[in-house]
């Protein structure tokens, strides 16, 4: 389930369809692995068109989205390697 903006919704799908694939696949193998991978090079080709003729404004949402990580949480992962 997604709770991203809209443009990622056909992304967001497509990787759970290739997870639930995946799955299923464990038991009962349909799917080559090289079917997997190739359906795995679509989801980002489409990644990557999608993102490449986003709108200022939905770039800004990207940046602003709730779930993006925050300078404080690089300075708590840094710290806490040393």
């Amino acid at each position: 389930m997604y709770d991203d903006t809209s443009h990622e919704k056909q992304i967001y799908e497509y990787e759970e369809i290739i997870c639930h694939l995946k799955e299923r696949n464990k038991n009962n193998p349909l799917w080559t692995k090289e079917e997997l991978a190739r359906l795995e090079k679509k989801t980002f080709g489409s990644k990557k068109k999608v993102y490449s003729f986003l709108k200022p404004w939905e770039r800004v949402a990207i940046c602003r989205h709730p779930k993006r990580p925050h300078s404080s949480d690089y300075l708590e992962h840094s710290l806490m390697n040393l």
